[in-house]
């Protein structure tokens, strides 16, 4: 069987319902309809009764559900244990957002590594959506991300507490006039947009992370930059930060499945990124 189809009936069954569990998945939801459709064909029982809002498990769902869980558990077992090169005992598949390499992850790799020496690592980039699908979809061990959803099977826990702060190249000139909209996530766009009424269509907008502070000290604009990531360009005088005007949360987690083939590892490697993550926690944009 199909292991997308298992994890789409758990989605479901974790979300309460398939438009739900679509977004959890970052796919469409015919797409979630079609899958269990496919997964009920091949049971031939009717595993969900739906209605206009959620969803409840028929007796055969409640049946299948113990099996899909042992499945994918197994699924996970046997991936780390047959994808471990010859040389080394584990693996781990880790995910960082963009903007979290540089100054944190890149600093807790090398230490990562020298602890886990019989260790494989397989690392990726990518934005907190995709991060979180392909956690929930056993691709990564462990993911480390800025908006972190609490969500069943899963651990969250901040690792250090940053803030987006407003600079600019151009401190003489009214921020407003050269203005680009640097996006950081769900939770920033909503904030912004209440913050900053005035300001509904910038002429520019990008997502870009870390190079942003490149791209506003060549172009002598303003945006929002995590204070993390701007701290030298503040020292030097390249970029300033705008007086009176707002700040905004935008804490670093790391987000780790409950139940991991790994988890030895898993918890050390966590353990390390605490130590990395310590002297970001007392940093404070100025």
């Amino acid at each position: 069987m199909d292991l997308v189809l298992a994890r789409t009936f758990l989605a479901i069954v974790e979300a309460g319902n398939f438009a739900a569990a679509s977004h959890r998945l970052h796919v469409t939801q015919s797409t979630v309809s079609v899958r269990i459709r496919s997964l009920e064909s091949l049971l031939g029982k009717t595993l969900f009764v739906r209605n206009n809002s959620a969803c409840d498990l028929t007796t055969a769902g409640q049946q299948f559900y113990r099996y899909a869980r042992s499945l994918l558990r197994l699924w996970e077992e046997a991936r780390h244990q047959i994808a471990v090169p010859d040389r080394f005992d584990d693996r781990l598949s880790i995910g960082g957002q963009y903007s979290l390499w540089d100054g944190f992850l890149l600093d807790w790799l090398p230490r990562c590594r020298a602890a886990l020496t019989t260790t494989a690592f397989r690392l990726s980039a990518g934005m907190p959506g995709r991060l979180m699908g392909e956690l929930l979809e056993g691709v990564h061990d462990l993911i480390v991300i800025h908006a972190a959803e609490l969500r069943a099977g899963l651990l969250v826990e901040e690792l250090f507490s940053d803030e987006l702060i407003l600079v600019t190249a151009d401190p003489a000139s009214d921020f407003r006039t050269r203005y680009i909209f640097i996006d950081w996530g769900d939770a920033y766009r909503a904030a912004h947009s209440d913050a900053f009424e005035d300001i509904h269509s910038p002429g520019l907008s990008i997502e870009m992370g870390p190079l942003s502070a490149r791209l506003l000290v060549d172009q002598h604009c303003a945006g929002y930059m995590p204070a993390r990531l701007v701290r030298m360009q503040l020292a030097s005088g390249e970029l300033t930060r705008v007086p009176d005007t707002p700040s905004f949360p935008f804490p670093a987690f790391v987000v780790m499945q409950r139940e991991s083939a790994s988890r030895e590892s898993v918890l050390h490697a966590v353990s390390l990124l605490r130590s990395v993550a310590e002297p970001l926690s007392r940093f404070q944009g100025t």
